[in-house]
């Protein structure tokens, strides 16, 4: 008898994760829609969008930061309501996810998901001040170091490679991505090829040549955000703001970016142990979702490469056969 009842609380627990949970989580969503500070217009556009695939594709996967959920349910906001004011529809997400974290926070199941989208919050909130309190007076144009990819017009013999940084492009667990290798064997047009794909796809794409300093790197957003007309760009563009809160900013505009990005950074191996561009790779890793970013490194028998924390190697890029490799020439 005993064994019968502990298989039936097993069978009642596996039926509560199964079913009733995830029911249960999406009642808090609705909820906290409903509770929201907006129009009717903007609740009917979140209601739809969380009974569409995005619940069961962000809210409902543990990997799924916060962070990255928001950027994702804010892109789709935008797409679905493109008459409303950008400020109206982020005030009401966030009015969203604030009474989100307030009925999820004494709720047995859902208590530490509430407090991680508190801790977001806050950090969201602490960045905007900050940036606000950093605003300078005089307004720069920020110049950017990107340049035009090189063209891939000899692509020949890498089709297995550029199918492997294809399922990188959709792997949500590796932002960024390195391609290593001895020198002359087609990294940087393997890169090119896949920055020529992901612009035909409407991606944003952007290429830098390398030595350049996390700084430069910064300051090139500072630009892109410019041009957006996102009034953090004096943040991110300043080289005398704290490291953190420039990065903080650059990614929040990448990630709810109505588009995705790609960025190439050819010949990485140049900038050697960097610790600025250590911290930053480490970051656009750890908390980018929509946003791909591509290292080229060169690896040679005397030249030991170190690839930063937060870099995942995804090829090491054999030799050519001579007859692909004279044709490259």
């Amino acid at each position: 008898m005993e064994a019968f009842v502990n298989l039936s609380e097993r069978f009642l627990n596996w039926l509560h994760r199964r079913f009733f949970r995830w029911r249960e989580l999406k009642g808090l969503y609705e909820s906290a829609i409903k509770g929201a500070k907006g129009n009717e217009a903007l609740k009917q556009a979140a209601m739809k969008i969380l009974r569409s695939d995005f619940f069961d594709d962000f809210v409902r996967q543990r990997t799924v930061k916060p962070e990255q959920e928001f950027s994702e349910f804010l892109r789709r906001m935008k797409e679905s309501c493109p008459d409303a004011d950008e400020v109206s529809i982020t005030t009401f997400l966030e009015s969203v996810y604030s009474e989100l974290a307030t009925l999820m926070e004494k709720h047995p199941s859902w208590d530490k998901r509430g407090d991680a989208i508190d801790e977001f919050l806050q950090n969201r909130r602490q960045t905007f001040e900050e940036a606000e309190t950093a605003a300078p007076i005089t307004e720069i144009t920020y110049t950017s170091h990107f340049v035009n990819p090189p063209v891939a017009k000899n692509f020949l013999d890498r089709e297995d490679e550029l199918q492997t940084l294809r399922r990188w492009l959709e792997d949500q667990q590796r932002t960024v991505g390195a391609l290593v290798g001895i020198g002359g064997q087609g990294k940087t047009y393997l890169a090119a090829k896949l920055a020529e794909e992901c612009s035909q796809k409407g991606w944003q794409v952007r290429w830098m040549e390398l030595p350049k300093t996390a700084d430069e790197f910064l300051r090139s957003i500072a630009a892109e955000m410019q041009k957006g007309e996102d009034p953090s760009h004096s943040v991110v563009g300043n080289s005398n703001q704290p490291l953190n809160l420039r990065v903080n900013n650059a990614i929040r505009f990448l990630e709810e970016h109505k588009d995705r990005w790609l960025f190439v950074l050819d010949d990485f191996h140049k900038v050697g142990e960097d610790k600025e561009w250590q911290e930053l790779i480490v970051e656009l890793d750890r908390r980018c979702q929509r946003t791909k970013v591509l290292l080229t490194a060169r690896r040679e028998p005397d030249f030991p490469l170190k690839l930063p924390t937060g870099a995942h190697e995804l090829q090491d890029v054999p030799p050519l056969p001579k007859a692909f490799a004279q044709a490259y020439l």
